[in-house]
């Protein structure tokens, strides 16, 4: 393998190839205009490029992030099978912490770079096709749902940000880390403790009870996002969750989007297969490479 090349030109063909990349892989189901999706691709990209590391060599190309307690691989591409090993090699030496990798389903190099054995997956990135019938929308009936006063509201965010802290431990994350970002997230996303018009925090009841919440955020033009979905330990088991999320979709759907994403933190495997069974479908699994 060659010397890399460190691009910093944000006008290299390979920055352009990269948000192609973004576009194709992540954004088109965020935006409905295709050409607003390519923008913000390039824009992401571009803006990315200052604090991160784009390496380029005769076996491929590397795009790392900034070290911290992990030092994210952006994107990777090898010339051929063989020569994933060499990029892998090549990241693990330039990085100053251990990797974090995502793979992208169709992307030979993202799913051979963690397929050494060393790297364990921490989350997984799902979508739902608002689109088509929605498996399992009769399960709706089971529950009903409420948009949350101010005192339910207060009440959630009290407890939520250490059980989302305690998620963000549990897949390989800091106990500090994990409740900086925790914090951080809810600072931004609930500031003051108050939802926004693009906040829907919704109360789920099994007749006149509280039984959980369910929380969509409008976070895209084409596509929302499932913040949350808790059910009362006292009514886990009888499908209060599932119809949580069919409560969800329809909102989104109703609101006019395409698409319903989430992330599932890896050791929670009984989420995923919910979800899987509700109709979404894997759009990025993530992994971090043991320390």
């Amino acid at each position: 393998m060659t010397e890399p090349e460190q691009v910093t030109d944000p006008d290299d063909p390979l920055v352009h190839e990269l948000a192609e990349r973004q576009r194709h892989f992540r954004l088109q189901h965020r935006y409905v205009d295709p050409e607003e999706g390519a923008a913000a691709a390039l824009a992401l990209v571009q803006e990315l490029l200052a604090d991160s590391r784009l390496l380029r060599t005769d076996v491929g190309w590397l795009w790392l992030g900034p070290d911290g307690e992990r030092t994210p691989v952006f994107d990777a591409r090898a010339v051929d099978p063989d020569a994933v090993v060499a990029l892998r090699d090549l990241a693990a030496a330039t990085a100053g912490s251990p990797l974090a990798a995502s793979v992208l389903p169709g992307e030979p190099t993202r799913e051979a770079f963690v397929a050494d054995g060393s790297f364990e997956r921490t989350a997984t990135t799902m979508r739902l096709d608002l689109r088509a019938p929605l498996p399992g929308d009769h399960l709706a009936e089971r529950v009903s749902v409420s948009p949350m006063g101010d005192a339910e509201l207060a009440a959630y965010a009290d407890g939520a940000v250490a059980a989302y802290a305690r998620e963000r431990e549990e897949s390989g994350e800091s106990a500090a880390l994990a409740l900086a970002t925790a914090r951080a997230s809810f600072d931004e996303l609930l500031p003051g403790g108050r939802a926004g018009p693009d906040q829907h925090l919704m109360s789920v009841r099994v007749g006149d009870t509280v039984a959980g919440l369910v929380w969509v955020c409008e976070r895209w033009p084409a596509q929302a996002w499932v913040y949350d979905v808790e059910v009362d330990p006292t009514f886990r088991g009888r499908g209060v969750g599932a119809a949580a999320m069919v409560h969800g979709a329809r909102l989104a759907r109703d609101l006019g989007h395409r698409w319903l994403g989430l992330n599932v933190f890896g050791p929670n495997t009984h989420a995923r297969r919910l979800y899987e069974r509700l109709g979404y479908v894997v759009e990025e699994e993530h992994w971090a490479r043991r320390s």
